[in-house]
């Protein structure tokens, strides 16, 4: 499978601990350069906010998987459209996934800039849950296979 321009993916970025994920969305600009659109917590800013900007993806040592959920061109939306549609998706755990113990991350927030695209026909993707198990099971192929090479792939949840 390749990556195409316009392409909108799910990137799982491998933690230090070796054991869990940090997620991304991300638009292919061509290249190995992407729009990356993301939630970060970090020291420099508490709290929870968004991050977005150019990123060359494969450039990454810590890729763990990227899987196509869409394309934007399909939309008929520009980047920035797209940029609009997601950063100011609030911060916290949406009420339909209230019984989920875990806490607020960037995996929640991929669920619902996920759920932000499929209401705004950008993608189809109609299981916002069903696509972040299938990501995260990719995600786990890669760590499982002794990181040899970054997993690609369509996601089957979403087209």
């Amino acid at each position: 499978m390749s990556i195409n321009n316009g392409d909108i993916v799910v990137a799982l970025f491998l933690r230090e601990d070796s054991r869990s994920f940090h997620w991304a969305l991300a638009i292919s600009r061509g290249g190995t350069v992407f729009y990356r659109m993301h939630a970060r917590n970090d020291l420099s800013t508490p709290g929870w906010h968004y991050d977005s900007g150019d990123y060359h993806l494969f450039e990454s040592r810590t890729l763990a998987a990227v899987i196509k959920i869409g394309n934007i061109n399909r939309s008929h939306k520009s980047v920035l459209q797209i940029n609009d549609l997601v950063k100011d998706i609030p911060h916290r755990i949406e009420w339909r996934d209230s019984d989920s113990r875990a806490p607020y991350n960037c995996r929640v927030w991929v669920r619902n800039a996920v759920r932000a695209l499929n209401s705004a026909r950008v993608i189809a993707c109609p299981d916002a849950l069903a696509l972040e198990a299938e990501c995260l099971a990719k995600g786990f192929t890669f760590v499982n296979q002794g990181y040899p090479m970054v997993i690609i792939s369509d996601a089957m949840y979403s087209n």
